[in-house]
């Protein structure tokens, strides 16, 4: 997970490396897990499932986790809600990308209501807020992810989070 994470700020062909050299070994490490840990194989399908960018997988993850009483559960809801309306926007599907937009933004509000302190979990409730055309809530989600982790506005993945609303705002109007 640390490796994929890395790759991520890295040049492209070095990112792909990195994020394929991650998965791989998340997979591995998934089939030593069976019949084991179901807390330690949840986050390892949860990573997994991100990085091989698989966010309907990562949606049905959390969605399992739920109905199992586990409120985590609604992180990885929200990731990869997010994340699938990103692909429905980029490829100007505007109606799926609301409707998951508005799933993730469901999954994020109640992961709030347990856990409002996790940095990384308002960057992709940003991301969620940005497809739905909430530019406001966008920013003042950032601000609050910035403010929990202590850095800049300028950092990767917040401005990761700006480029990809402008690119998808040239595919349809937001």
């Amino acid at each position: 997970s640390t490796l994929a994470d890395y790759g991520e700020c890295m040049p492209e062909n070095e990112r792909k490396r990195l994020k394929k050299r991650g998965c791989d070994l998340l997979r591995g490490l998934l089939r030593r897990l069976r019949g084991r840990s179901r807390e330690l194989s949840y986050s390892t399908r949860n990573e997994y499932y991100y990085h091989s960018a698989q966010p309907d997988k990562q949606y049905h993850l959390g969605l399992e986790r739920v109905r199992a009483g586990d409120k985590h559960g609604y992180y990885s809801q929200g990731v990869g809600a997010a994340w699938h309306a990103y692909g429905h926007a980029k490829n100007g599907r505007r109606y799926l990308a609301e409707m998951w937009a508005k799933r993730a933004i469901r999954a994020w509000e109640n992961y709030f209501k347990f856990k409002a302190d996790y940095y990384n979990a308002y960057v992709h409730y940003a991301l969620a807020l940005g497809i739905m055309g909430r530019f406001n809530d966008m920013e003042a989600a950032l601000a609050k992810s910035a403010k929990l982790s202590g850095k800049p506005l300028s950092y990767r993945e917040f401005t990761e989070v700006r480029r990809n609303i402008s690119a998808i705002s040239k595919v349809y109007e937001i």
